[in-house]
């Protein structure tokens, strides 16, 4: 089993209280693309490769902003992260939940819908789909701000200026 594994740049970033994001996944290619795609966004990135880890960073590293999960995973299926994700509030603690993953049925989209999943992206993913994911998961980032789970006013404005062009109007719309 491998351990849960912080991003380089969890030190330099901590102290910044950049928005937290988990990325479950166990091919080491896929890990490293979603690495590349979101190396200058403002957010800091924790990674997991089993479901096992998944729950256990959840637990001990949480609140997430995004949690983003292939559902094919070495100890089984990432489901029981959804799941536990979509029956505690707390553990869940207003993340977006995205689910990525090869070969989706209608029937295993219409279970994730009602587990409250925010996206299904299917891989093979392209770049401008994970960024996209990731922007969405900021760009809502001000509720948790004003309601204090974990994103500064400070973050928010960057996500604002970054993706909005500092248009509070256009991202109010």
């Amino acid at each position: 089993r491998s351990r849960p594994r912080l991003d380089d740049r969890r030190s330099a970033t901590a102290a910044m209280n950049l928005p937290r994001v988990l990325l479950v996944e166990d091919d080491p290619s896929i890990r490293r693309f979603v690495e590349l795609a979101w190396d200058d966004q403002p957010v800091e990135l924790l990674q997991a490769a089993s479901v096992a880890d998944s729950l256990d960073l959840v637990r001990r590293a949480g609140p997430f902003r995004l949690v983003i999960s292939d559902l094919m995973l070495p100890d089984g299926s990432g489901l029981p992260l959804v799941q536990a994700l979509a029956s505690d509030a707390g553990l869940r603690a207003g993340a977006r939940v995205a689910v990525f993953s090869a070969g989706l049925s209608a029937e295993r989209r219409a279970e994730l819908d009602g587990l409250g999943v925010d996206e299904v992206i299917a891989k093979p993913a392209s770049l401008s789909q994970l960024v996209g994911c990731l922007e969405r998961s900021l760009a809502g980032a001000r509720g948790s701000a004003q309601a204090g789970g974990g994103v500064t006013e400070d973050a928010f404005a960057q996500a604002v200026e970054r993706y909005f062009a500092g248009d509070q109007g256009l991202y109010e719309s």
